[in-house]
């Protein structure tokens, strides 16, 4: 496998960094004054944020549905910091992929974000977690259209890397994302926690 594999697909959410949602659950009590019940009740019932995903909505329409859906009046940039200032980077979570491990196969691999999210939680990370700016090349769901496990998705970091479906391996923390890879020819690496994942790559040869 090590004289195959030339390109790494990295998830970016639950991966390299983590979503707190009790932070965000704690931000939404505060600027509607809802019970965490009642916030969890209308965010079950909200599509949009899978819609803004896939890049059908820009920001200031998010924004503007948010607003609507939990009666809110606060500004553009008041509502940017409370839905993305929400995550623990891997350089302070050690379960989480390690900047080092990264750049330890940054040396190896080529690095591909292949990632679910919208354009707030992208502009933030980049802006305060360093390793986000350092992969080779960007597939993102809100860039390009669609979600994993889309085949679409697949297909278009392929079409980026230059590569085989043979010549790729997955890492990401959703079996369903795994599986839709794999359906395309796509290895993966089911992410749990670093520790597993550096066991893995030693198993498969990948880990220099």
């Amino acid at each position: 496998m090590t004289n195959k594999v030339n390109t790494l697909l990295i998830d970016i959410g639950e991966v390299l960094v983590q979503m707190n949602r009790g932070v965000l659950l704690e931000r939404m009590q505060k600027l509607t004054g809802f019970s965490e019940e009642e916030i969890e009740r209308r965010l079950g019932s909200f599509t949009d944020i899978a819609v803004y995903e896939r890049g059908e909505l820009s920001t200031e329409q998010f924004y503007q549905r948010v607003s609507h859906v939990f009666e809110m009046n606060i500004s553009l940039e008041s509502f940017k910091e409370a839905w993305s200032n929400i995550f623990t980077l891997g350089q302070d979570q050690p379960n989480l992929f390690s900047p080092h491990l990264f750049q330890q196969l940054s040396e190896c691999y080529q690095m591909v974000a292949l990632s679910n999210t919208n354009e707030m939680h992208f502009d933030y990370l980049s802006q305060v977690y360093s390793v986000v700016n350092d992969f080779d090349e960007y597939v993102l769901s809100y860039q390009v259209g669609c979600l994993k496990p889309d085949e679409k998705i697949y297909q278009t970091a392929l079409e980026k890397a230059g590569c085989a479906p043979s010549e790729v391996l997955l890492v990401d923390d959703r079996l369903e994302n795994i599986l839709g890879g794999e359906r395309l020819g796509i290895r993966g690496i089911l992410f749990v926690e670093e520790k597993q994942l550096r066991q893995q790559l030693s198993d498969l040869g990948v880990l220099p």
